[in-house]
């Protein structure tokens, strides 16, 4: 006989729909993607804006995942041993090509530095393990900016752009988005020179086994030695840890 509460599996069904919906969503589509009624939905809702699991939009009425359950994903990430596997490939990665590595993952206000592998010829940067790098002016940003739920991103992305941290070669959202497409699309991302004169970075996203997105490797040194094409020796090095993390269990 399995043990458990029924309501709260049902109730899950909820949070399972808003985690897999790319947008907020009324009552009444998740209500019928959860197979609950309307009112049942409204009741498990109400309690879930309580513990902060989901928000609602005031405006809009729609719901989307809450501060409380972006702060659960996080937790997650940061319990998984995923960073002692990951570290060994980010060395392996240094050791081939002699440059820079570093990882990030996911943080309260963006993506974070946890570990940095410098290279026989260092570059000065003041980017260092805990660093909280900007979504638009680094290509760990954009690995991220391309693959986070929109929820998390949003008010990341807000703020920047408040700040006069959008991006800078890019005029509009179309623009934007466009970007954004690519890298999720080849699962790499360049940037040069707009946090840090004159040093360059490729980055590839780190996807489970389970093809869930838990972080970035990025390559990174001095923009007139490093090559930052896709299909260049640093980017096939990434791409080839990145295939080797996917596959471990």
């Amino acid at each position: 006989m399995r043990g458990g509460i029924k309501s709260v599996e049902v109730g899950g069904r909820l949070l399972e729909v808003l985690i897999h919906s790319n947008v907020p969503l009324s009552l009444s589509e998740l209500a019928a993607s959860s197979r609950l009624s309307p009112s049942a939905a409204h009741r498990y809702l109400a309690s879930y804006k309580h513990l902060g699991l989901v928000n609602q939009n005031q405006d809009t009425k729609k719901y989307d995942i809450g501060a409380f359950g972006i702060q659960l994903g996080i937790a997650a990430i940061g319990r998984w041993n995923f960073l002692t596997a990951a570290q060994e490939l980010q060395c392996a990665v240094r050791d081939q090509i002699n440059e820079s590595v570093l990882m990030a993952v996911w943080g309260t206000h963006g993506p974070v530095i946890v570990s940095v592998q410098e290279s026989k010829t260092p570059i000065i940067l003041t980017m260092r393990v805990g660093t909280t790098m900007p979504l638009f002016r680094t290509a760990v940003g954009w690995i991220f900016a391309a693959n986070m739920p929109k929820v998390v991103l949003r008010p990341v992305m807000q703020r920047e752009k408040a700040e006069g941290r959008g991006p800078i070669d890019i005029k509009n959202v179309r623009g934007t988005a466009e970007k954004l497409r690519q890298i999720r699309q080849r699962r790499f991302a360049a940037h040069s020179g707009h946090l840090l004169p004159a040093v360059s970075a490729i980055a590839v996203p780190l996807f489970d086994a389970q093809d869930t997105f838990v972080g970035a490797l990025s390559v990174f040194g001095a923009t007139e030695r490093l090559d930052t094409s896709a299909d260049g020796k640093p980017a096939r090095a990434l791409m080839e840890a990145a295939q080797k993390f996917a596959g471990l269990k």
